[in-house]
């Protein structure tokens, strides 16, 4: 992680836009996931 004590203002938002950006497409991935298991367990 990067130390975040010395970094400037802009810098920190985009580390956390990035870090948000970031989380949103894994959570995004794993509801799709979600999905298909379900349609797979519906199937058998």
């Amino acid at each position: 992680m990067a130390f975040i004590g010395g970094l400037h203002p802009e810098m920190l938002i985009q580390n956390l836009t990035y870090i948000n950006h970031t989380f949103l497409k894994t959570v995004r991935r794993h509801c799709l996931n979600l999905k298909i298991n379900a349609r797979i367990l519906q199937s058998l």
